[in-house]
């Protein structure tokens, strides 16, 4: 039997709050009453912020795209429940556009997408940019979205109506992800996330210091839950964490992290390279060496040979696996920075004093 994915992208520019209403209050419901098959959701900008909704499905020419009316009766829904004010577009997807075709490496385009609309293809699998070295790396992280896609939906559900709760799920998300470099004993995983906050920083844009100074007055404040929440997930393995919801969603995401990073470290491990496959991993791991001068920053000439180890390999395709996972749950850019940096201070303070 022949399977194929039918990919629905909703092309959808309102405010954060509207967007996450749509899945959480339409898309989502839908999707678990009626589409039986596997699915999954993703998120990205193509011009216009986009809604993925994947489903896979029996080849048929018969029957293509089979809930292709259904979505647009979705949004049509969902479109006359907003105010006219809620209907108004983010400007900045229409005044950056060539910034944001360039930034997503994407053709030159001569007519944008209309809002509020659905397009549909049919594809055999969904390609992914980005710096890959084996083609198993990208499909394994398919296969993790869509084996994990109760988890991510339970997530997205749990962070709309307890939104107060967002940092803690990244920092937890992030420890738990660093932690499948901890355990080699070839470095510490948190000081990856700790170069990424360094570069971010690093950026000559004004009001740059308003991040740092807002990261760091954030900490402050939640100093004591933030202490408290580590203590209870460096305790994961106890059986009260089922008892917090929150505890409970970060434990199902450690588990598919742990998951991910043992495919990822068998792709490393045990695929004999061709020619081609090894001159392009050698190419990527010097354009890694060349680039992230933060690394150096934060990790101290002992661990100068890591960076081409297996282990450490696998482990930088887990945190861009980490980072992937953010944007689909509708956490902005600086909300990974700001949790990256809760991150390093609770590290240092408790674990590499």
């Amino acid at each position: 039997m022949i399977f194929v994915i039918d990919h629905y992208k909703v092309f959808l520019n309102v405010s954060s709050h509207s967007k996450n209403k749509f899945i959480c209050k339409y898309l989502i419901p839908f999707l678990r009453k009626n589409v039986k098959s596997d699915y999954w959701i993703e998120r990205h900008v193509e011009i216009l912020p986009v809604i993925d909704i994947y489903v896979i499905r029996k080849r048929s020419y018969k029957n293509e795209f089979p809930y292709l009316k259904s979505f647009k009766i979705l949004l049509n829904d969902f479109k006359e429940s907003l105010t006219l004010s809620d209907r108004m577009p983010n400007n900045v997807y229409i005044n950056r556009k060539n910034d944001i075709r360039k930034m997503n490496r994407l053709k030159r385009i001569h007519r944008l997408p209309q809002n509020f609309s659905i397009m549909a293809e049919c594809i055999s699998f969904v390609k992914r940019k980005g710096e890959y070295t084996y083609a198993e790396e990208p499909m394994i992280y398919n296969d993790t979205f869509r084996l994990s896609e109760r988890l991510y939906e339970d997530t997205y559900l749990y962070l709309y109506n307890h939104p107060q709760q967002e940092m803690l799920f990244i920092f937890g998300l992030f420890y738990f992800s660093a932690k499948n470099l901890d355990k080699t004993g070839i470095g510490l995983g948190y000081r990856s996330y700790q170069s990424h906050v360094l570069g971010f920083l690093s950026y000559k844009k004004e009001n740059m210091d308003g991040y740092k100074n807002y990261f760091e007055e954030y900490y402050k404040v939640n100093h004591a839950i933030l202490l408290s929440f580590y203590k209870l997930i460096k305790n994961m393995n106890s059986a009260l964490t089922d008892d917090i919801e929150l505890l409970a969603l970060i434990r199902r995401w450690k588990n598919v992290l742990d998951k991910t990073y043992e495919k990822l470290f068998y792709v490393q491990r045990d695929i004999t390279l061709s020619l081609v496959h090894a001159i392009r991993r050698e190419i990527a791991q010097a354009k890694f060496r060349g680039y992230s001068q933060f690394h150096k920053v934060v990790f101290d000439k002992r661990h100068k040979s890591m960076f081409s180890t297996k282990e450490f390999c696998a482990y930088r395709m887990l945190v861009n696996f980490t980072y992937l996972i953010l944007p689909n749950l509708g956490l902005s850019s600086r909300k990974r920075v700001q949790g990256g940096y809760i991150l390093v201070k609770i590290m240092q303070e408790t674990e590499d004093k």
